[in-house]
């Protein structure tokens, strides 16, 4: 990751509310590391204000592959449109608690494992932005897409898309449950009385509103 804490954290989320298109994010999305590495490829963009300290410090692979992430979460969570992302700035004025939601989303992106989690994590930050989810079903939401491997991102899709829901092996259902995205029911016998992930409980899994509305944020254009 970039090594400039105070400016990164404190930046991160202006970059995605600020008025002023960033034409580049683009060009940073689909690089390959050998242009992300390169001096040349950065002089070359029109990288203004303080997006130049947070784009600009690409001196790694490491490095590269956190900027090309955090370009693919800042080109879906800047689709909100310009009045939602400007309310939302507004709100944020309170600078602790925009360094604190800026290390959030820093440690989230570095931690994604495939470069198709991000562009679902800024889905689910312009939902955030534009008051159809709470802070802790982001949270909530975002930890999903962090935890679950790309497939089983894709089978959370696929229980929610059609009715009757498809039949699915327990284990995927289980670990969609696990993250919260279905709802899971232990029966007979006083299974309730124990824990319903436990082995030997006679477990159902039913749609839940939090699976619901995930599944509908991350299937957007």
């Amino acid at each position: 990751m970039p090594d400039d804490p105070g400016q990164i954290e404190n930046a991160i989320v202006p970059l995605v509310t600020a008025e002023a298109g960033i034409e580049f994010l683009g060009d940073v999305a689909e690089a390959g590391l050998d242009q992300l590495l390169s001096e040349g490829f950065w002089r070359d963009l029109p990288i203004v204000g303080t997006a130049v300290a947070v784009f600009k410090t690409a001196r790694n692979v490491r490095d590269a592959l956190f900027l090309k992430k955090l370009a693919k979460f800042m080109l879906e969570a800047r689709e909100a449109p310009p009045s939602e992302r400007h309310r939302f700035a507004a709100e944020l004025t309170d600078p602790e608690k925009l360094r604190d939601a800026g290390e959030h989303l820093i440690l989230l992106l570095e931690r994604l494992d495939h470069m198709g989690k991000p562009g679902l994590v800024g889905r689910l930050f312009r939902a955030r932005i534009m008051n159809e989810i709470s802070q802790a079903d982001f949270e909530l939401m975002a930890g999903a897409v962090d935890r679950l491997l790309m497939q089983q991102l894709k089978d959370a899709v696929s229980f929610y898309a059609s009715e009757p829901r498809p039949q699915f092996p327990p284990e995927k259902l289980q670990a969609l449950a696990f993250v919260g995205l279905v709802r899971v029911i232990a029966r007979g016998n006083g299974a309730g009385a124990f824990d319903a992930m436990m082995a030997g409980a006679d477990l159902h899994y039913e749609p839940n509103d939090l699976g619901k509305d995930f599944v509908a944020i991350i299937g957007r254009a």
